[in-house]
This record gives structure tokens, sequence and C-alpha cells, in this order.
């Protein structure tokens, strides 16, 4: 049967962040066709997208991959299941994929599958409220559920030992008191979904697109205690923003490429304010570079570092900050704070 390369490329992207890194179990890298759909596992991440095939097999991603991207001159190709030999024939050239039975993960695969239903409309601002709250998670696995996030009724919320952040959505994820955790690491791949419904099952949640494309994620048991660290509210000083937050966007758009940090999610910006001055500053592999704006500001110096790509997102409707013990700022929906000195919560 013959498959347009465009469309196979973008079946093997969309499930690209169910595929495990290299140094995980070999049998997590594996694309499966169902006949239906491909499907990617990873152990805590299952995803489904919808791709209709005459065969049913589960081969190594990265070698059909390399096999489909080969001769971009030719729009389609040829792929031929013959025992447990995937054959696939470009305009030059004929390849062999050796297939793998991988019974264990298609049963894993196939529990998860069977738990899904009773889906629900998402709220419309479902992924804007995990993305913003996933930057006051930590990364250190070692603390445990403070790599979460919390969602309750129409509430996100998140924090570690200096920042905190609550999102309230148009619509409600639970009914009020009960509640799960998600980890914020499969949050940055959930992001790339347009994602219209959801469902919970035994220990997994659930999120659906309209082409009925599946993103599946493992919760994590028990609870993130709530603080009054997010109630420290509008005190301390103003520092107003508006007719600013332009420049500054600009900037940090500007700062993104010399951030430290791999990826985009991982990136700091270093920040510095001090009277009317607000500066921000990146370093990346011996490379520098500041950019200031004049503001009106007259409180002590203070200087914290934030992820550039949420900062930015931010600044879009909130241009009014409060500085106390910590830094307070409010847009719409959504309340952030960070601790600038020690503060446990």
């Amino acid at each position: 049967m013959k498959y347009m390369k465009k469309d196979l490329l973008k079946a093997f992207e969309a499930v690209r962040p169910g595929l495990a890194p290299k140094e995980i179990e070999e049998q997590f890298q594996h694309f499966l066709f169902t006949g239906t759909d491909l499907i990617t596992y990873r152990g805590n991440i299952c995803i489904h997208y919808p791709f209709e095939t005459d065969f049913f097999c589960s081969v190594k991603a990265k070698e059909i991959i390399k096999q489909i991207s080969k001769d971009s001159t030719q729009d389609y190709v040829e792929i031929v299941l013959e025992g447990d030999i995937l054959r696939i024939f470009n305009k030059k050239q004929k390849t062999n994929v050796a297939t793998h039975q991988g019974e264990a993960i298609i049963k894993s695969i196939e529990e998860i599958q069977s738990q899904m239903g009773d889906w629900q409309t998402a709220p419309e601002d479902f992924l804007n409220g995990l993305f913003l709250c996933m930057f006051s998670t930590t990364k250190d696995e070692t603390l445990g559920r403070l790599t979460c996030l919390r969602c309750e009724g129409n509430e996100v919320y998140s924090s570690d030992s200096v920042r905190g952040s609550k999102y309230r959505m148009k619509g409600n994820v639970t009914e009020k008191g009960d509640h799960f955790l998600i980890k914020a690491s499969v949050v940055r791949y959930l992001n790339l979904f347009k994602v219209s419904e959801f469902c919970r099952s035994k220990g997994w949640i659930h999120f659906k697109t309209p082409q009925n494309a599946v993103f599946s994620t493992s919760l994590i048991e028990g609870d993130i205690p709530q603080s009054s660290f997010l109630n420290a509210g509008t005190v301390g000083t103003c520092i107003k923003l508006a007719g600013k937050e332009a420049e500054i966007m600009e900037d940090l758009d500007a700062l993104t490429e010399v951030s430290a940090g791999e990826m985009e999610y991982d990136k700091t910006t270093i920040v510095t304010i001090t009277k009317n001055l607000w500066s921000m500053y990146g370093i990346k592999e011996g490379i520098n570079s500041t950019r200031d704006t004049e503001i009106e500001y007259d409180g002590k110096d203070i200087t914290f570092g934030i992820n550039p790509s949420f900062l930015l997102q931010v600044l879009k409707t909130a241009t009014t900050l409060y500085v106390s013990d910590y830094i307070f700022l409010q847009s719409g929906p959504f309340d952030h704070i960070l601790a600038l000195k020690d503060t446990y919560v």
C-alpha cells in the first residue's frame, strides 16, 4: 500500500513524545501500527494518532523515520508487511526493517485504551493553565510531588520552595474535594496538542483532540499541600510596566537564544531591578547579552531568575508587579509569586 510521506512524517512527529530517551529501555523506542492508529508508549506516556494502514506491527522508530525521510524528491512510499519484515519501497531503493512482537507493551496499551470513556469537554484554557503553572514546579525528582501540578475544581496549582502559581480555569475538571496530580514534565509535550476533551481512568488522564488523537499520561498519587504562599498579594512597592511591556518582550525574545538551558522551557534569564531601571541578562557558552529598559521604580535592588517563555506569556496581560519579600504578579486568572529570600511553602 502506498502512503504519502508528508502524512507519515506528520504522524511520526505527533507521537514522538511517547518515545523514550535513548538511555531508557529499548522497547519504549518503537512505533506500533495497529491498522487504525499509530501508537507510542514509554511507561508514563501513551499517544494514539489516527493513521490507517493495512498491516499490524511494531518497528523501531529510528529506523523507519530514517527510511521514510530518504529521497525528498518522492512524495509517496510503498510499505508492505511480509512475515516479520516490513518492506519499504522508495523510488530507487528497497529497505527491509525488522518488526518486533512487543506483547507486553501491546498488553499495557490495550489496558490503557480499555479504561477510556466518559469523555467530557475540556475548559478552553485548561492547557494554558497547566502551561503557566508548570514553571513553579521543581525539576528535582527527589522532591517528589513538587514536580507536579495539582488540579481541583477549576484551579491548577503548583509550588516549589521559592515559587508558587495558581490558575483559575473557565470550567471545572473535577468535583469539589476531588483532585489529581500531573507531572509538569509532560505538559511541555501536551502543549503541542489542541485538546478538546479529557477523561480520567485508574491512575491515568487522557486528552483528546478534535482529530481523535489521544495523549495519555499517568497520574501521581498523593497531594500537594496548599499554603498561604500565594496570599501575599498586592503588598509592597508597585512596579508598573505599562507602556514598556512591548520593549521588554522584544528584549526577552532576543535574549532567549543566549539564556542558559538546553530546552526552551529550561532556559533562565536573569532580571535585575534597580532605581528606574529594568535589566535582563542572558549567558550561554561564553556568550552574554544585557538589555536595559527605563521604568519608574524607587525600591530596593532585586535580582531573580525566570524562564523567558513564561515571562513573555505573562507580560501579554500583566503589567504590574508588587515587590516585598516576594515578587507578586497577577495576569487575569493567573497568580504567580516568587520569593526573594529563603521561604519554604
